[in-house]
């Protein structure tokens, strides 16, 4: 059952946010320098411009150095704690939110305008599901870069991910998903002692409580650049593979 420590926050909840959401958006946000680049007010704006609007919008300063400050709050859930992690930040929005269904956003990352509106139309045809996911696209400074579908690169076929094609790889990104917060309680959450591949144990995890589905559209873009973790680990000279075996390993370790 996920229960992070969640005695040392500072919430404030916006005048404008929902008082019963049905969809909770968790954002975990770090600035660790003022120089660097902040890409959450384009997340922001991805959500406020979704065509589905019963939602709360929950963003987690994970102890930044510099402190997360939007724009506009006043439609926002805004949680301060000490740094966890992108993991630990993700865990305690979702006990936080108020919401049935929780959907996870990086803050460098955007959403298209029907993403959310579809995985709800899923979850409501198939409320079986623990957890959804969808296409996505990448895009930096230089624009879009369009990819095979995602169903192509990763071989599925029908409308679910196997838990066997997810064991062998972590193939779902996170700011596409999609969850019943019923469902996600029932797990420990995420790996908050992770800076990459934390998302990973918790979609097996799922994956073992019922089937993940999947929309065939490309519903998120996902923002490559330097400044991100999967950036650092690559001029690190982290090698993906070895990242899942690790990932993986420490997920049976656990459950043994």
């Amino acid at each position: 059952m996920l229960v992070p420590n969640i005695g040392d926050l500072e919430v404030k909840r916006g005048s404008r946010v929902p008082a019963v959401p049905r969809v909770s958006v968790v954002i975990p946000a770090f600035r660790p320098r003022p120089e660097q680049p902040d890409y959450l007010e384009e997340a922001l704006e991805s959500v406020r411009s979704q065509s589905y609007d019963n939602v709360e919008i929950v963003i987690v300063d994970d102890g930044s150095p510099v402190k997360v400050a939007p724009e506009r709050t006043d439609d926002l859930v805004i949680v301060r704690q000490p740094n966890t992690g992108p993991g630990g930040a993700r865990n305690v929005g979702s006990v936080i939110a108020r919401g049935t269904l929780i959907a996870f956003l990086d803050s460098d990352d955007r959403w298209r305008a029907e993403k959310l509106a579809k995985q709800v139309a899923l979850h409501d045809r198939r409320p079986e599901l623990v957890l959804t996911a969808t296409d996505f696209v990448h895009f930096d400074d230089n624009g879009l870069r369009e990819l095979p579908s995602w169903r192509d690169r990763n071989k599925i076929t029908g409308e679910d991910v196997s838990f066997e094609r997810l064991f062998f790889e972590n193939c779902i990104p996170c700011s596409s998903t999609m969850m019943p917060k019923a469902a996600l309680m029932r797990t420990p959450g995420m790996n908050r002692h992770r800076r990459m591949g934390e998302d990973y144990g918790l979609w097996l995890r799922l994956a073992m409580l019922g089937p993940v589905g999947y929309i065939d559209e490309k519903l998120m873009e996902h923002r490559s650049h330097a400044g991100s973790l999967m950036g650092q680990q690559t001029r690190e000279g982290t090698i993906e593979q070895r990242m899942l075996i690790e990932t993986v390993r420490g997920f049976i370790e656990t459950e043994l």
